[in-house]
């Protein structure tokens, strides 16, 4: 386990223990389960839908490491149909035009190939993998191919990718921002989720690349600062409930993705410029906390700015956010509503029907 894992590592234990120390009775000891003797993740279905495509040379505003040695980029597909006999075949989103082999939107995107690179990151990180390693090494390539790097939308990222490697910057159906890179947006805060994670991991194994990664980082944070952080300390009401007006994307679970990123930037090293935002961001999450053991939404930490009512179903990263932020700034504060959200949250879900949404 190299450093950066067992940083992530003491991070959740710290954070499960408190939340143990809520729940659990004095008195009581709880049980200790043992260590488990197989792994747990399944990547086949992932490796599956991994494949390769060449850009177009000379695409003003998009490069990345090594292009001009290495100029095929791996990217996972987007969608997978199930086929007879349980097999599966890769598909892009939106309609396929046969003539020209373009879908509606692409056969890739930067959302899923970020989480992709954080995946194959985490698991060489936690097995030491060589396969996830390289994995992780051109994901994290595919990743910075699509910010733009200059421009009055520098550091913003296109959304879609057709199979031969060409941009569908406006996407059908429409997607918000259009083009996809003229404004902050989920794909942005997973870029900088990706790249920090990355840096982090590739910090001693590859200093060179760790540094591209870096650099990269820097130029996507610049426009989380430009376009989002400017806003820092600013209110606003929703459904008569103040909320924060920094926010990415009005969201607490795209901005948790970011803070990520940013933590394991800034426990991989001093950063000033990572440790201000991730900061910034930390305190907008916290602020989506509301409620008590009796009171609705019962100490959950909300996932949008724009609705008191919806709460994370999709099972989200703001309190994962706010643990490794209080680790990384040294800040108690921010893993209360973490601890929380853990402990009183998700059990009184648990115990009071299911999952009501929305």
């Amino acid at each position: 386990m190299n450093t950066s894992a067992q940083r992530r590592a003491h991070t959740l234990g710290l954070t499960a223990l408190a939340a143990a120390a809520l729940i659990v009775p004095l008195g009581v000891t709880p049980a200790v389960a043992a260590p488990a003797s197989a792994a747990v993740t399944n990547l086949d279905h992932l490796d599956f839908l991994l494949d390769e495509a060449t850009p177009p040379a000379g695409v003003e505003g998009h490069s990345t490491y090594r292009q001009d040695e290495e100029p095929t980029l791996v990217m996972p597909w987007t969608y997978a149909d199930a086929r007879d006999g349980g097999t599966f075949e890769r598909v892009g989103g939106g309609p396929l035009d046969p003539a020209t082999g373009y879908w509606g939107q692409g056969a890739y995107n930067a959302d899923d190939i970020t989480r992709a690179a954080v995946v194959y990151t985490r698991h060489w990180e936690l097995t030491g993998d060589d396969d996830s390693r390289d994995k992780a090494y051109e994901l994290l390539r595919s990743v910075a191919y699509f910010q733009t790097t200059e421009g009055p939308d520098a550091g913003n990222v296109v959304l879609w990718m057709q199979p031969d490697g060409t941009f569908n910057p406006s996407p059908e159906p429409v997607e918000l921002p259009d083009p996809s890179d003229s404004g902050p947006s989920y794909w942005l805060a997973r870029t900088l989720w990706a790249l920090g994670e990355g840096y982090a991991a590739f910090e001693d194994e590859d200093p060179e690349f760790a540094d591209f990664l870096d650099d990269r980082l820097d130029l996507s944070l610049d426009a989380l600062n430009r376009q989002v952080l400017s806003k820092y300390g600013q209110w606003k009401i929703s459904d008569g409930k103040r909320v924060p007006a920094w926010l990415i994307t009005n969201g607490a679970d795209a901005s948790a993705e970011a803070a990520l990123g940013l933590a394991a930037r800034v426990e991989a090293g001093p950063d000033g410029k990572s440790a201000t935002a991730l900061r910034q961001l930390a305190r907008g999450i916290a602020a989506m906390a509301d409620g008590g053991v009796r009171e609705w939404p019962y100490s959950a930490v909300l996932p949008w700015a724009e609705s008191p009512a919806i709460w994370h179903a999709w099972g989200s990263q703001m309190p994962a956010a706010l643990a490794e932020a209080s680790v990384a700034l040294r800040d108690r504060s921010l893993a209360r509503p973490a601890i929380a959200d853990a402990a009183t949250f998700t059990p009184t879900l648990l115990t009071a029907g299911g999952p009501d949404n929305g």
